[in-house]
């Protein structure tokens, strides 16, 4: 990933109902849900307690930065996270941290 598209991927991690959301995809559909692999909209939606219209702008927002993708099952679209943007935000993450750890502790 670019900087601009990490930056775009921590804008969208910035807001407390897309980080619900992006945490009960990643649990997988609800028991007795029969999703499949994915989660259906209308159970996020029933998750987040939100108004379609919030939740599917919520739900772009994830789609647009990469980290969840989405495929429309009749009327339907269902929802998995994005290994890919996943995996990018952690190497970066990673990257900072080891970063930070190898600098020499000060000398007091």
């Amino acid at each position: 990933m670019q900087q601009e598209e990490l930056a775009e991927a921590f804008k969208a991690l910035s807001d407390v109902h897309r980080l619900r959301a992006l945490r009960f995809i990643a649990a997988g559909a609800p028991a007795g849900a029969d999703c499949g692999d994915a989660v259906c909209a209308c159970h996020v939606q029933d998750h987040l307690d939100l108004s379609q219209p919030a939740t599917s702008y919520h739900l772009k927002v994830l789609r647009q930065a990469g980290l969840v993708d989405a495929e429309k099952r009749g009327r339907w679209v269902h929802y998995r996270i994005s290994d890919g943007g996943l995996d990018a935000l952690q190497a970066f993450l990673d990257e900072i941290g080891q970063a930070g750890r190898a600098r020499p502790e000060p000398v007091a």
